[in-house]
């Protein structure tokens, strides 16, 4: 037991087990309440860390949840008497505030008798907080001397790469030129003299930068967008052409 659920359950466990006859159980651990309140075969299923305690209250119990099981709120004040709900519906009672105020008490002085001395719990904490302190330090000089020292901050590794990659950009294949015969543009460079644009020798597209041409599929020439055009028109049962006189020049 770790926790403080499997405190409580411990708890729930002393309490079933030491009880002359009805036990009346007031909890201010809910989840300790919903776990007795939905039986043995949930309390004790495996997956459950506090499995086998709870098969020794519902063993203690007769294998049924007590009758007279509530939450109640903790660490109460004497205003909240009278003032206060419980998981039943009653109003707070002052024998429950005792009851509640006596059970924390006597845990307390339990865990007086076997507790680590403060002293060394502190020196614990202080040896904690040098260890990660140095920590930090090996981490600190070690990332500090790594790599080139000209670096600056707002240049990564990363970047540095990418630079320094030729042509591919994040790991990608460089784009290759669609040939001609594959589709592509046909693609026609003017004289510099001239101040023309490239452009296409099929479908007649023009554009500032041979890159904006070389890379993409050309569409064909008009010839054979009509064409196209008719077979499909031809296709569907339409008139050839869309109602459009064809005229090759």
């Amino acid at each position: 037991i770790s926790t403080i659920f499997g405190a409580e359950t411990w708890a729930v466990l002393q309490a079933v087990t030491h009880a002359h006859s009805s036990v009346t159980l007031r909890i201010d651990c809910k989840a300790a309440v919903d776990v007795l309140l939905s039986g043995r075969d949930k309390a004790v299923r495996p997956s459950r860390m506090t499995a086998r305690a709870w098969a020794d209250v519902f063993v203690a119990t007769g294998g049924d949840p007590p009758a007279d099981v509530s939450w109640m709120p903790a660490h109460t004040a004497a205003s909240d008497v009278g003032q206060r709900w419980l998981g039943n519906g009653e109003l707070l009672s002052d024998l429950d505030r005792q009851g509640n105020d006596e059970a924390d008490r006597l845990a307390k002085a339990a865990v007086q008798a076997h507790r680590v001395p403060r002293h060394i719990r502190m020196e614990i904490q202080r040896q904690e907080v040098r260890d990660m302190a140095w920590w930090v330090a090996q981490v600190t000089l070690a990332a500090n001397a790594w790599g080139p020292q000209a670096l600056r901050d707002s240049e990564s590794a990363q970047r540095i790469r990418r630079r320094t990659s030729g042509n591919c950009a994040h790991g990608r294949p460089a784009r290759q030129e669609i040939p001609v015969m594959l589709g592509g543009h046909d693609i026609v460079q003017p004289p510099q003299h001239l101040g023309c644009r490239f452009h296409c020798r099929i479908c007649r597209r023009s554009a500032k930068t041979r890159a904006s041409l070389c890379y993409s599929r050309c569409p064909g020439s008009a010839v054979q967008r009509w064409a196209r055009a008719a077979a499909l028109a031809a296709a569907s049962g339409d008139p050839a052409g869309s109602g459009h006189y064809l005229l090759m020049t």
